[in-house]
């Protein structure tokens, strides 16, 4: 039995999703894909367009046979947050023969080369990577800046070339002599599919996850177009236009779809403004959230009295220090009661538990593969984690269940219970 596995967030599915599956067990001959989902909340520091079971069924109907939530902790985390809680998870349940993700750059060599130097981050890298941060660049162009530096130290602007300590021959994904440049490393960088990509194999290298990797290239529009590209459009695309599901969506996700746009089920960041400007005006010290700085925390203090609405607030905030990505997180991390582990030392701590969102009927035989194998407790109900996880444990668990309550307290009629909602079998 073979299983590939996928971290996602089909926010929402389309067609090009459909089309990973399709073509990643094709390359693989799996008999199964196991996707690890983002819940209600998405890593840009979102709401889900459609809550998580909507999305869980869209994804089985495309070609899915496991759908298994990632945390909010994780989902709505950055992306070195999102790639290590995500490849946690898949290394805890055992069953993974290939991680499979798209890219812009299909380039397996040049993905563990430079995964490899990211993961290690040797001192003069890291010596670089420090210096650019306490110049002000963010994050994403500091580290984009102490490669060139690392990789030109005399800014002689020539390529060293493939080096040892980038890849090593008995890696797979790396064959001997594949030369390996600072041009490579940019394109890499450049683009958000590689850039998660490389969180996936950066984070599989630190937990020494035994899985092989997969990069796919996406087909059709790019990640952040507007406009479709033959059969396809991006997820970034539909969300601007619904009217987009038409055609751009496997024909069994488009009926959900749009019933979701005609019963006004569509979810906005603002749609949580007065709930997230409350939250704001409760707290005294920002910084106990996750992602928040004391920077940050004095200046959501100082701009609050100009507080209008949750998107509105991200604009004010932005500096050329800080991405509206990273704002947005950080007061989502707020609204949501997301707070910075205690401890250095916990903050990548492995998941305790593995919450199954839903499965085809035809997918019994992975999940006794992962009650076989698994070292953490599969939850196919809300109501067995009090049973089964520690009180440290339930507390994660019970952060979820917050998030996804709060998170339908727009919908029309509320009424929803995160311990009576179903699991999707199909």
């Amino acid at each position: 039995m073979k299983t590939i596995s996928i971290i996602a967030e089909y926010n929402p599915f389309h067609n090009g999703h459909a089309w990973q599956i399709a073509e990643a067990k094709r390359r693989t001959s799996a008999d199964f894909a196991l996707i690890v989902m983002s819940g209600d909340f998405v890593q840009r520091g979102e709401p889900a367009v459609l809550d998580k079971f909507s999305r869980t069924r869209m994804a089985l109907l495309g070609g899915a046979d496991l759908v298994l939530e990632l945390p909010v902790r994780y989902a709505a985390g950055s992306a070195e947050y999102f790639a290590r809680g995500a490849c946690s998870l898949l290394a805890s349940l055992n069953v993974t023969d290939t991680l499979c993700f798209g890219c812009e750059t299909e380039d397996p060599a040049a993905f563990s080369a430079l995964s490899s130097l990211l993961a290690d981050e040797p001192e003069a890298f890291r010596r670089y990577l420090r210096s650019y941060l306490a110049a002000g660049n963010s994050y994403p162009k500091a580290r984009l800046l102490a490669l060139e530096s690392f990789f030109f130290p005399d800014s002689s602007q020539s390529s060293p070339g493939y080096d040892s300590h980038f890849a090593s021959d008995a890696d797979p994904l790396s064959p001997p002599g594949n030369p390996f440049s600072f041009k490579t490393a940019t394109e890499l960088l450049s683009f958000p599919n590689n850039t998660l990509g490389l969180e996936y194999l950066i984070a599989c290298r630190r937990l020494k996850a035994s899985f092989d990797f997969l990069p796919v290239k996406r087909q059709g529009a790019s990640y952040h177009s507007s406009l479709p590209q033959g059969n396809f459009a991006s997820a970034t695309a539909i969300r601007k236009n619904p009217a987009l599901a038409c055609g751009y969506m496997p024909d069994v996700c488009r009926e959900l779809y749009e019933h979701a746009v005609s019963g006004q089920m569509l979810h906005s960041i603002d749609d949580y403004s007065d709930l997230l400007h409350y939250a704001l005006l409760m707290q005294k010290d920002y910084t106990v959230f996750l992602d928040v700085n004391a920077d940050l925390s004095d200046r959501i203090r100082k701009l609050l009295p100009q507080y209008k609405s949750f998107s509105s607030f991200v604009s004010l905030l932005k500096t050329k220090q800080v991405t509206e990505a990273r704002i947005r997180r950080s007061l989502l991390h707020i609204l949501l009661g997301i707070r910075k582990k205690e401890r250095p030392e916990d903050r990548f701590a492995g998941l305790s538990y593995a919450r199954v969102l839903g499965f085809r009927q035809s997918a019994l035989p992975l999940f006794r593969e992962i009650k076989k194998r698994s070292s953490i407790p599969l939850l196919t109900k809300a109501a067995d984690a009090k049973k089964l996880l520690l009180p440290s444990e339930l507390d994660e668990f019970l952060l979820n269940v917050r998030a996804s309550d709060l998170y339908h307290i727009t919908d029309p009629g509320g009424g929803y219970n995160e311990y009576r909602t179903q699991i999707i079998r199909i």
